[in-house]
């Protein structure tokens, strides 16, 4: 009876394993890759792609500063032509080994068809269904959170911050000056995008409303203070969670951020 009972509370152990895990859509960056992934001076092989041309297997040195020291093959000789001294070039995150380089920001976002809009012509923002507010559902007190930590695979100080029905884009132009003093530090980060799935529920960016289930929250990390220098953008759909371990190339060198919601699709050039 003893033997029956225990085996019956693994079982039980088992099933809500299987219910939370499964509860949650997830696409977290595979961690075995970051844990052998930007390591100083060591060598890692990447798919990079620029101008629409895919290289594999190309080798990835970091400096001691975490940045990015030299690349393998034909992409080697492209990055010391065109990239190395372009103070704008902008790098998106597809994956742990997936990274796509651009000469800048704006033909980043529009090559991953993300259509941000500024703050400035944000007009009475909220979003909703026909008959209720969002935050009316449980679970979605806050639509969207980014977690910045200070070191690589979410150690040490970590900072959080929220877009909701009337907080949609969060930024900051000077992370030395900011509470946080966390200039040059942040190292990985979070994103989890709780905006609805399903038909029928709507956000207002701008002048328009798009449906919640083709909004992107969006983070773009700058170099330097006040939304300048190389960018690198990391981004995750409605419904969905992401973790970056690292930040290639930008390890311990963000100085300002911005994180927003976007819309998914056509591109227009808003930004």
């Amino acid at each position: 009876m003893v033997f029956i009972t225990k085996m019956y509370k693994v079982l039980i152990l088992l099933v809500s394993c299987i219910f939370v895990f499964g509860a949650c859509e997830s696409n977290s960056i595979d961690e075995d890759a970051y844990e052998a992934s930007y390591e100083p001076n060591t060598e890692s092989s990447y798919t990079i792609t620029y101008g629409g041309t895919t290289y594999e297997n190309v080798k990835v040195v970091f400096d001691e500063h975490g940045n990015f020291a030299s690349f393998s093959g034909s992409f080697g000789e492209i990055y010391n032509s065109k990239l190395a001294s372009n103070s704008s070039f902008s790098v998106y995150v597809n994956s742990a080994r997936e990274l796509s380089f651009y000469d800048n920001l704006d033909e980043n976002l529009k090559d991953n068809e993300l259509t941000v809009i500024p703050s400035s012509l944000y007009h009475q923002t909220r979003v909703s269904t026909r008959s209720s507010s969002v935050n009316n559902i449980p679970g979605y007190n806050y639509n969207s959170v980014l977690e910045l930590y200070d070191d690589r695979n979410f150690k040490d100080r970590h900072y959080s911050f929220s877009l909701n029905d009337s907080i949609i884009e969060v930024e900051n132009s000077d992370l030395k000056k900011s509470p946080y003093k966390f200039n040059d530090k942040c190292s990985s980060l979070r994103i989890a995008n709780n905006l609805p799935t399903k038909e029928g529920y709507f956000l207002k960016l701008g002048a328009y409303s798009y449906e919640t289930k083709d909004i992107v929250a969006v983070f773009i990390g700058f170099d330097d203070k006040n939304f300048s220098d190389r960018t690198i953008v990391c981004s995750t759909g409605a419904g969905t969670f992401k973790e970056y371990r690292s930040l290639p190339g930008f390890n311990d060198k963000l100085s300002s951020f911005k994180f927003l919601y976007a819309q998914k699709g056509q591109y227009t050039d808003h930004f």
